[in-house]
This record gives C-alpha cells, sequence and structure tokens, in this order.
C-alpha cells in the first residue's frame, strides 16, 4: 500500500508540472486501482483518454469500472469507443458481451458473442472460468501504445503482454460452448444468457505486480 501511495504522491507531483500527460494520468489511474479506489482511477482513465482518444486500453479500463461500479451503459459506451479504435478486440467484445447481458439486452449479448465466436473462438475457453481483468502494464510506454492481450492466461505464448491482477469472477460455465456455430449463436438470446452470471465485483487485492515508472520517467 505504501509503495502506491509514494507513487500517487510522484504522479501529482509530476501533473503540477505537466498536466496534460496522458502517461502520468493513466499510470496514476493504475495506482489507485491498487488501492481499491476505483472512481478516482476511473477519473484518471478519463482524463487519459480526453488527453489520447486513441488509448484503447485506457478506454477498456474505463468500461471495466463502470461495470464493477454498476455503471453498465457508461461502460457499453467505453467498450464501443475501444472497439472503434480496434473492432477485433476481442476483450472488449467479451466484456460488451456480458455489459448488455446485465441490462437484459440479450439480442446485442448474443451480437458480441457471434462476432467473437468468429474471431478468436477459443478466447471464453481460454479464460478458464476466472475472468478477463483490468489492463495493468508491466512496461512504461510514454506513448501508451499498449495492445489488449489476446489471452490472459495460459502462459507467455498465450499473452501478449503480463497484465497483473485478476478481479473479476469467471462468468458462467453455463453458457453456449464458444465453438458453436454463428447461426445458432444468433439464436434464443435469452435462454442463452439467463443462466449467465459475471461477477465483476471481486476486491482490488495486491495479488501480482505490475510496474510502476519512477517519477523521472512520466
Amino acid at each position: 500500500m505504501e509503495r502506491y501511495q509514494e507513487a500517487l504522491a510522484s504522479y501529482d507531483k509530476a501533473l503540477e508540472y505537466a498536466p496534460n500527460n496522458p502517461a502520468t494520468w493513466y499510470f496514476k489511474g493504475c495506482a489507485n486501482f491498487a488501492i481499491s479506489s476505483n472512481k478516482a482511477s476511473l477519473d484518471c482513465f478519463n482524463k487519459t483518454v480526453q488527453l489520447k482518444p486513441d488509448c484503447i486500453t485506457a478506454w477498456y479500463n474505463k468500461g471495466y469500472l463502470h461495470n464493477i461500479m454498476g455503471e453498465v451503459n457508461e461502460s457499453i459506451t467505453s467498450y464501443d469507443s475501444a472497439l472503434a479504435i480496434n473492432p477485433d478486440a476481442p476483450s472488449a467484445l467479451y466484456n460488451k458481451r456480458f455489459a448488455h447481458y446485465r441490462i437484459k439486452e440479450y439480442e446485442k449479448a448474443s451480437v458480441c458473442k457471434a462476432r467473437l465466436d468468429v474471431l478468436d473462438p477459443g478466447f471464453e475457453a481460454a479464460l478458464d472460468n476466472k475472468g478477463t481483468r483490468i489492463f495493468i502494464p508491466e512496461t512504461y510506454r510514454n506513448n501508451l501504445d499498449y495492445p489488449l492481450p489476446v489471452r490472459w492466461y495460459g502462459g507467455e505464448e498465450n499473452i501478449t503482454l503480463n497484465t497483473g491482477i485478476n478481479t473479476t469472477q469467471g462468468a458462467s460455465t453455463n453458457t453456449t460452448q464458444t465453438s458453436q456455430q454463428l447461426n445458432n449463436t444468433l439464436s434464443e438470446p435469452e435462454e442463452e444468457y439467463k443462466e449467465a452470471d459475471e461477477n465483476n465485483s471481486g476486491s482490488n487485492e495486491d495479488t501480482g505486480y505490475w510496474y510502476i515508472p519512477e517519477p523521472d520517467e512520466v
């Protein structure tokens, strides 16, 4: 905890000199998340996308945080912004699907699932019922040019970047198999999702390490 508080103090100092540095806001958002300050973290990612609207991982994190805070429509809007940058981002499609499910938009949820199954039929199975994560990079890039992971688990060969902490519970095993054909995926949407449950209210415990840049790097 003390490490993150020190990092936050460093970011605040850096922002006094460069208040419009998106990287500082981004990593401040990561540090706030680490100490379970979801609202403060969201505020930082809001500022990040205001300054750097093409930062896909900031939009993704906004969607993730809105969802665990119960702001589902805002979550969907954020995932839409991420998908406008990369329409083939499986993590954004997967999380957007369950956001639609939470507000009983079953048809839209099925469209997301169908698209995901076409892009990456093995994505959901690779989650191993653990759910997705918020994106926390382990390397510092001033330009924030981070792609979203292709896989969140399963070893280095399945992960594009080490992404830190898992804070979601898995989706229900009662959803249809990811290898289901596209036309079947679009049928009976309410039946498909009525048993599903994505629990995004997990704690922000420090169960992993990620990179927090030194003040002179920001």
